[in-house]
């Protein structure tokens, strides 16, 4: 069996020559409703190199100066290439150990084939979106990487091993020999340690993720974060095919591979936050919910509204997230003053919710291991409906990669 056969390929890989400390930023759906983060880092990297210089957080998607935002990013690309900030270029895939909140996190960082991932609903694909894609959200994004030079990863695939036997066998390629970077990550995101997968591990990795293809039915990567990265990936791959290119760097994506039963591997729920509520806006949400409520079995959803804690009451065949999203997408409809925001932590909302005509709603746990078992019984969950830890314990950017030949 080959990388191929389980829609891998092993990466070229470009990092900084020198200097980790500034180099490596969280992912850029993070901390949405608090601008201030992003500020402290720019403050933070300002003149050094750092991936802060090669992304859009997505707290400036609706900034006036987007569009200069996005020429930003690929003049900043461009001038990282031509004045030599990346000094080690490797053809290898990636084994990483990621310290986090909750353990030390294992990982493979490789490239898929997107032409094996199929984001929509109905989708039978190698590699699936687990979380419905917001097609609006997607052009920004396109037109970036469309004219960018280089690709950086927040982008992490779950695979359904039970039995670790993909990326706990890479402990042995953990070797001094075999290092690439070991440095303490801002904002409170740990260590991380990478290091050069031997090849001699290539065909054991490939047996190992075709047999869980096969004991999971075709479904062997379910998508954790970064599912409109890989979606803008694949559209812009689909727009390169439809002009009559047939191959091209951009055909693969890099990733991070994680198994799904890691032990410091965290779900946390993301929460909505409403503003421009009024209390009839909380009323119609209410009422709205009570009426998309099926029969089945009762549960409880906790909220805050404007420093007032309390609970709707649900009965759900689904996930609770199915239909608080339902109600939170037609109290829009009908209320399009009222604007939402997805946050993680349940300090962080609570907090939020104590603010005048402001809803947060505090979504339950979700089960991880449930996971693949419920994208196949119901099909795409929701948007936003879970979070892979904490803010701080997500992918980094540090790994680029060219995507223009």
């Amino acid at each position: 069996m080959k990388l191929e056969d389980v829609g891998l390929k092993i990466p070229e890989i470009m990092l900084p020559g020198s200097g980790y400390d500034r180099w490596a930023i969280v992912a850029c759906d993070q901390y949405t409703s608090q601008i201030e983060m992003w500020h402290e880092m720019e403050k933070d990297v300002a003149g050094k190199p750092s991936t802060l210089n090669l992304m859009l957080p997505e707290v400036y998607l609706e900034d006036d100066d987007v569009i200069g935002r996005q020429k930003d990013i690929n003049t900043n690309m461009q001038t990282y290439l031509d004045t030599d900030v990346f000094k080690k270029i490797i053809n290898s895939m990636v084994y990483v150990k990621r310290q986090t909140s909750t353990g030390t996190r294992l990982g493979l960082v490789t490239a898929v084939n997107l032409d094996e991932y199929d984001y929509h609903a109905d989708s039978t694909a190698l590699i699936r979106s687990t979380e419905e894609t917001i097609a609006d959200r997607l052009p920004p994004r396109v037109k970036i990487r469309s004219e960018a030079p280089l690709e950086m990863p927040h982008i992490m695939i779950l695979i359904d091993d039970a039995e670790n036997t993909v990326i706990k066998p890479l402990d042995a390629t953990a070797t001094d020999k075999n290092k690439l970077y070991d440095f303490d990550l801002m904002t409170n995101g740990g260590n991380i340690k990478g290091y050069i997968v031997d090849e001699q591990f290539n065909t054991q990795i490939a047996n190992a993720l075709y047999n869980l293809k096969v004991k999971n039915d075709g479904l062997l990567y379910a998508m954790g974060d970064g599912n409109h990265s890989l979606a803008t990936a694949k559209e812009c791959w689909e727009n390169l095919k439809s002009e009559g290119v047939k191959d091209s760097l951009a055909k693969h994506a890099l990733v991070e591979i994680v198994n799904l039963h890691d032990a410091a591997l965290s779900f946390e729920p993301i929460h909505r936050v409403l503003y421009n509520c009024t209390k009839k806006s909380f009323e119609d949400f209410v009422n709205i919910l009570s009426q998309n409520s099926p029969d089945g079995e009762e549960n409880m959803v906790s909220y805050m509204f404007a420093g007032t804690k309390g609970e709707f009451s649900l009965s759900t065949e689904k996930l609770e997230v199915n239909y608080i999203e339902e109600a939170v997408d037609k109290l829009l409809l009908s209320n399009p003053e009222v604007r939402v925001d997805y946050v993680h932590g349940d300090d962080v909302a609570l907090s939020l919710g104590q603010k005048e005509d402001t809803l947060s709603i505090i979504l339950p746990t979700f089960n991880k291991k449930m996971l693949f078992t419920t994208v196949e019984k119901f099909g795409q969950l929701p948007r936003k409906s879970f979070s892979m830890g904490h803010a701080q314990d997500k992918r980094y950017y540090i790994e680029c990669r060219r995507i223009k030949d």
